[in-house]
């Protein structure tokens, strides 16, 4: 069956109706998906903006992401790359998470009305995936083949990517060196420095579109919300099928702070 991004629900809700439950939505969600199966639910990770649990027994398949409260001074890069994914005509590519449902809470106090983003939570079940790290050397090699079609490349593309695949230790880390030599390709390195016109060339080689495309849309948001990127292997994952594995952008943006594997430009 085709995917399709499901349709947002947006729920309004006033703290101060709760007395100390200034993160109320948060709290509920995870009274709700731990009820009745305690014994089977476990914290899988989390971070400045978001937990991620499990519930081994409903839906092994699926994690589910609960934000904490937003506060202005920290964007939350995950939740606008949800809105402008609702938005997006092609949220449906393969490197884009699958999200089964999406519920936002929003403060409908007094105090809140002017910035809404200050007071909001949300509730994700997302598709569960793999860390890079799990992977074996052959697996992510055949990520490479495919996304950069490796066998049809002149000798100058496979330079690069030998290159950039020979400075990192371990093979999930020279493949998020591909990934952000792509970015950097895709939008020219930082003013003032030029742009960086091999790895520009090195783009326009690359087999794979929907790879292209996505990050193309990841490069996007990030400039209209000013946001940074935060392309680690903890945020890039992969989608296990019976056909390998499709790499998967997690959770790309941040709303300070950035985090890359490898500077590819000291090799090109």
């Amino acid at each position: 069956m085709e995917y399709q991004f499901p349709e947002i629900q947006r729920v309004n809700i006033n703290v101060k109706r709760h007395p100390g439950k200034s993160n109320y939505a948060a709290r509920a969600e995870k009274r709700k998906s731990m009820k009745s199966i305690r014994g089977d639910v476990s914290y899988v990770g989390g971070g400045s903006y978001a937990e991620v649990w499990a519930n081994n027994q409903r839906t092994p398949q699926d994690v589910r992401k609960i934000s904490k409260t937003s506060k202005r001074h920290q964007i939350d890069g995950f939740y606008f790359f949800m809105m402008e994914l609702e938005k997006h005509d092609e949220n449906s590519n393969p490197y884009f998470p699958r999200f089964r449902s999406i519920k936002i809470y929003t403060d409908e106090g007094p105090k809140h009305r002017a910035s809404k983003l200050d007071s909001m939570t949300y509730s994700t079940q997302i598709e569960r995936l793999t860390h890079l790290s799990k992977l074996s050397e052959d697996q992510i090699k055949a990520i490479v083949r495919r996304i950069f079609g490796v066998s049809r490349l002149d000798s100058r593309a496979k330079d690069i990517i030998y290159n950039i695949m020979q400075l990192n230790k371990t093979w999930d880390l020279a493949l998020l060196g591909l990934i952000e030599a792509t970015r950097k390709g895709l939008m020219g390195t930082s003013p003032p420095s030029p742009p960086n016109k091999e790895l520009q060339w090195f783009v326009k080689q690359i087999q794979d579109q929907d790879f292209v495309q996505a990050l193309q849309f990841i490069i996007d948001v990030k400039i209209k919300h000013g946001l940074h990127f935060d392309l680690h292997d903890d945020n890039i994952m992969v989608r296990q099928s019976p056909y390998g594995g499709q790499l998967v952008f997690s959770d790309p943006l941040s709303g300070e702070g950035s985090n890359f594997s490898s500077e590819p430009d000291e090799f090109i």
